[in-house]
């Protein structure tokens, strides 16, 4: 076969190709699978944390009357105005979280790390959900931790 002969030398008059941003097959990191459930589970228990909130708050304090030695309506308002912050931030956490912020990052595992420790605490009383909301946190906690290349500079995106 013949050999081709060589390319011809660029010209200095024509402005060069640009190069694309990313190349083919590059860009942004793709999201983990586990940032994602990490993401939802935070969403998930922070809206049923706002939801056990404002129960809480909606309660009529003739509900609590089995109680009758102890006045538990301020208990219950407190507790209720307590869950409706914790499940905002778990909600705010999640959603900062599933768009890769650091700063959502960090919220999260504080929260996850809390909800960790309330779930080992609700162990004795031999209920299932201790054990699932330990499970759920515990799941966030490593997924947060071992994903944490994927996230943006501490100042969040």
């Amino acid at each position: 076969m013949d050999q081709l002969p060589p390319p011809p030398a660029p010209r200095p008059d024509l402005p060069g190709v640009p190069l694309p941003a990313h190349p083919i097959g590059g860009g942004p990191p793709a999201r983990p699978q586990l940032v994602t459930a990490a993401g939802v589970i935070l969403i998930v228990l922070g809206a049923l944390g706002i939801f056990g909130g404002l129960i809480l708050l909606a309660l009529d304090p003739g509900d609590l009357s089995g109680f009758s030695t102890v006045n538990l309506e301020r208990v219950a308002r407190g507790i209720g105005v307590l869950a409706l912050a914790f499940g905002g931030l778990e909600v705010l956490a999640g959603v900062l979280v599933l768009r890769l912020s650091n700063a959502g990052r960090i919220l999260g595992l504080v929260l996850a790390c809390l909800g960790v420790v309330g779930g080992l605490g609700s162990l004795g009383d031999g209920a299932g959900v201790g054990l699932l909301s330990l499970g759920l946190y515990g799941l966030t906690v490593y997924a947060l931790f071992a994903h944490g290349d994927v996230f943006g500079s501490a100042g969040g995106r």
